[in-house]
């Protein structure tokens, strides 16, 4: 049986190039605790529609892999954007994970802890840390047009996780105002349906605009 937690029940080898094999091979792990290696050969082997099931399931995993993380260390976080979007149950394709932090030492430590247990890495040479400097935050985003750092896994494009430490909202507030919602076994804090309206109004994007159409029609007006 799948080890308690596991969200999917499907049996895979945990090896890339066996991932696929005879049906002797397909019983050595459970999906949720296979490489990520593995679960991207067994999705190239399947058709496009199944394909994109396996892959929105896989996605589902990294976001509890990521949220179980988050809480072990305890992060404080708000997750913003498309998912943000999605957890406040409105339909929204995406697949990265924005969020942003209280940018303390210590907080911004513990957020590079978490990722780093998932194998992602910052795809800028930047210490996530330094960002507790309001200074490095005015130079990344006035200097270097930066809002954001993003975390990727080299092995899974879609494992991908931009931290916004730059941006001039406040996100120690958009921190404190965050509502808790479940997801599976785990609390996640998500961005207030305020704070994303306020975050994605004025933004010069076409699904911006349509994101702010529905959170207005959510929270029952403008």
């Amino acid at each position: 049986m799948p080890p308690e937690g596991c969200s999917s029940t499907t049996w895979i080898s945990d090896h890339p190039k066996k991932a696929f094999a005879g049906r002797r091979q397909r019983t050595k792990v459970p999906l949720c605790m296979a490489s990520v290696a593995a679960r991207r050969s067994l999705v190239e082997h399947f058709p496009p529609l199944t394909r994109y099931h396996l892959r929105a399931t896989i996605l589902r995993m990294f976001y509890e892999e990521l949220f179980a993380a988050l809480a072990d260390h305890r992060v404080a976080y708000a997750v913003v954007g498309g998912l943000a979007v999605n957890l406040h149950g409105i339909p929204r394709m995406t697949y990265d994970v924005d969020i942003v932090c209280t940018r303390t030492s210590e907080n911004l430590t513990s957020l590079g802890s978490a990722l780093g247990e998932l194998g992602l890495k910052a795809r800028e040479p930047l210490a996530l840390e330094s960002f507790g400097d309001l200074e490095v935050q005015r130079v990344a985003r006035e200097e270097r047009n930066m809002l954001a750092l993003t975390f990727t896994d080299s092995s899974d494009p879609l494992r991908e996780v931009d931290v916004l430490v730059a941006t001039a909202f406040d996100a120690e507030a958009i921190v404190e105002r965050a509502e808790a919602r479940k997801w599976n076994s785990l609390t996640v804090r998500i961005a207030s349906l305020d704070d994303l309206v306020q975050m994605k109004t004025n933004t010069g994007r076409a699904q911006d605009e349509a994101d702010v159409l529905h959170l207005q029609r959510l929270r029952g007006g403008p």
